[in-house]
């Protein structure tokens, strides 16, 4: 999981000061470790129809692949994890899967930062995640909800890039 050292800021909302304190999030690998079978599960949910589902597995579920060290190459197997680099597919599949990773995390907790009447927690660009919150203490809170639910989909937050 990240560091337990965040950072703090101010920020002004509606020209009043406040303190924040924010934890920048870095999956590992993260087109690599998005797990078929739930990603599948995510896009039903998510509303896409049952057969664009059923297209897009396809394509995955008939590819192969193998692992060649030096002179030595494995036999052809089938990945179940991973979107596929260079797909113009995979950035959208793996925001979908992302979405729903932080929606199931953080939509339930009503903390973080509350700027016109609206809780905002999080601010993502891509797999880069920023959580923050008003108090250390609700930062490690939305940070551990948001690992201990990554990690039930097969994600892990790099702790090396962690603040």
């Amino acid at each position: 999981m990240g560091s337990s050292e965040h950072n703090r800021g101010n920020i002004s909302s509606l020209g009043h000061q406040m303190v924040i304190c924010y934890n920048i999030i870095d999956f590992k690998k993260a087109f690599d470790r998005v797990r078929h079978s739930a990603l599948w599960m995510v896009m039903r949910n998510s509303g896409i129809s049952v057969d664009i589902v059923d297209v897009i597995k396809s394509l995955y579920e008939e590819s192969r692949s193998h692992v060649q060290i030096g002179d030595i190459t494995s036999d052809r197997f089938q990945p179940t994890v991973g979107v596929r680099q260079g797909c113009l597919l995979s950035p959208q599949l793996f925001n979908i899967f992302l979405e729903h990773i932080m929606t199931e995390a953080l939509e339930p907790l009503e903390i973080g930062v509350k700027i016109g009447g609206i809780i905002i927690n999080n601010l993502r660009f891509a797999d880069d995640i920023d959580l923050i919150a008003e108090t250390e203490e609700n930062l490690n809170q939305l940070t551990e909800k948001l690992d201990s639910t990554a990690v039930a989909y097969g994600m892990e937050i790099s702790a090396e890039k962690a603040n």
